[in-house]
């Protein structure tokens, strides 16, 4: 990236506050202290002039020197502000510094506001590195044999079959590849609700209880647990070889806890988190490959003010691992791929929090707009990165009336998701239009769940299904998973043998024999090469 400018403050800029240089720096001999705020909104403030149509990153080290008293942490907000005259906008627009509580002095060293470069050929890039990543060779070879050895002899070898109608069809049956979706319980288990269900099956390799498991839904009045819905669409899950995410152990979301805990005093509360923990892990420690323990922590902080801990993070994951030793533990965010948000502060709590047992992020992000900036969103998608953790998009969505331009969001973002090693998963959210409030993100419509525009892109750009006709070799780049290969008399005649493969990372060849006099041939067994 090129850097646009290191900032210098102007002190014109400084909107009643008082700056001082200080020799304690982050880096170079000097930072500026800011103190004696009078408001919220007292501020660091820079002009800015842009030449227009770019992104920026600005990037700065800030020091707090005190917090309110009875706090734990502030907030720091970085603002940037633009003027609009009559439709036009100006070129000029200034970053600014704010900490809402305005007792609260800082340090500030090493402002820099950089240029995030266009590259217009990030999808083919993207493209290469999925057949890199997620593909592997697949070669099948037919060999004819005539079933009477002399008849053959007689009249030319492997030319008594009459081969030059045989297909063969290669159907990938599962993905290698952790694709979910979010699962609404009770559908699962309605018996009125059969397509559900096998849709659901068929398409998917990972289920997401949809806020099944948070803690007001499960427990909305003290030890009185509703769970039987929930302990048998995990069993149907499991029944049906899809892999769970279980959403939501713990929240820092106020509306996500029930309404007793912040009514108990402060051991009780402690009591009841592990209360939870305990019969949770009694009732779906063998369910879950993945859970997310603690989701929202940069969206709010409940348990922080009730349990009275900043440590409260370490302290739920160390207490989960040692009742879900074989279960992947994750934090959960929104806010940070979708939006600039909490990207970079996500990236560096997980740094910080390097010695807590997590296995990774899970990341929310529901896209509202179809001008969705994909050079911002790779470095976005960088950003985390550095965390040096799994990632998995835990809850996936498009909101866009027009299912064209909803498709191609699905396809640009999942190209990107896809291509990224680190991105382990992708959970699909609000795929049915039936079963959300609105129906501008799904994926599959009416009571048969035909796939709509978008849904055709899920179903064929990550997936193989392809039929050649078969008289010499063929050979295809497939994406890694489960298949059935299947020989027939004609594109779409008589199945006349089927072979059930997994392909790995290693290529796989494969010798098709084929018996038979004339047309009227079968398959009698197969061969690795």
């Amino acid at each position: 990236m090129e850097t646009l400018k290191t900032l210098i403050l102007d002190p014109d800029g400084m909107f009643e506050c008082k700056p001082n240089g200080l020799r304690d720096s982050y880096n170079g001999s000097w930072c500026v202290m800011v103190t004696n705020r009078d408001q919220s909104f007292s501020a660091l403030t820079q002009r800015i002039r842009s030449t227009g149509g770019e992104n920026y990153v600005f990037k700065s080290y800030i020091k707090l020197l005190k917090l309110v008293k009875g706090t734990m942490y502030t907030d720091v907000h970085v603002y940037v502000k633009y003027t609009d005259r009559g439709g036009i906008q100006s070129n000029n627009f200034n970053v600014s510094i704010e900490i809402p509580e305005h007792e609260v002095d800082f340090m500030l060293d090493e402002a820099s506001l950089t240029v995030i470069p266009r590259n217009p050929y990030w999808k083919s890039q993207a493209d290469s590195q999925i057949d890199r990543l997620r593909k592997a060779t697949l070669t099948l070879t037919p060999r004819s044999h005539h079933s009477n050895p002399s008849f053959c002899s007689s009249f030319g070898g492997s030319y008594c079959i009459d081969s030059s109608n045989m297909y063969v069809e290669i159907k990938q049956t599962r993905s290698e590849y952790a694709f979910g979706s979010t699962i609404q319980p009770d559908l699962l288990v309605n018996s009125s609700y059969t397509n559900y269900r096998q849709f659901m099956y068929d398409n998917f390799e990972w289920g997401e209880i949809d806020n099944g498991i948070q803690w007001i839904n499960m427990e909305s009045d003290q030890r009185h647990l509703e769970n039987e819905t929930l302990v048998e669409s995990m069993q149907r899950l499991r029944n049906h070889r899809l892999k769970r995410w279980g959403s939501g152990l713990f929240s820092a979301l106020s509306k996500s806890n029930p309404d007793w805990i912040s009514k108990l005093p402060l051991r009780d509360i402690n009591l009841a988190i592990q209360d939870r923990i305990n019969y949770m892990a009694s009732m779906f420690n063998e369910s879950f490959e993945n859970l997310d323990v603690y989701s929202d922590v940069l969206q709010d902080e409940f348990l922080e003010i009730y349990t009275q801990s900043p440590n409260i993070t370490q302290e739920l994951f160390l207490k989960a691992k040692q009742r879900f030793p074989h279960t992947r533990l994750f934090f959960n965010e929104r806010n940070v791929l979708n939006s600039s948000l909490h990207t970079t502060a996500y990236t560096e709590m997980a740094k910080r929090l390097i010695h807590t047992p997590y296995y990774g992020l899970g990341i929310k992000a529901h896209f509202n707009s179809s001008q969705i900036d994909m050079d911002a969103l790779k470095y976005r998608l960088d950003k985390l990165a550095e965390a040096n953790s799994s990632l998995w998009i835990s809850s996936l969505a498009f909101h866009e009336d027009s299912v064209t331009l909803r498709a191609q969001m699905l396809d640009d973002v999942m190209t990107l998701l896809y291509s990224r090693p680190e991105v382990e998963g992708i959970i699909l959210d609000d795929v049915w239009d039936k079963e959300l409030n609105s129906q501008d993100a799904a994926l599959a419509n009416g009571q048969n769940f035909q796939f709509n525009q978008a849904g055709h892109v899920y179903q064929n750009r990550w997936h193989t299904h392809e039929t050649h006709h078969f008289t010499s070799r063929v050979s295809v780049r497939a994406y890694k998973g489960e298949y059935d290969i299947i020989v027939r008399r004609g594109a779409n005649g008589p199945i006349v043998g089927t072979k059930h493969v997994t392909l790995g990372d290693s290529d796989i060849s494969l010798t098709i024999h084929v018996t038979g006099q004339g047309q009227n041939y079968h398959v009698t067994n197969y061969a690795f090469g």
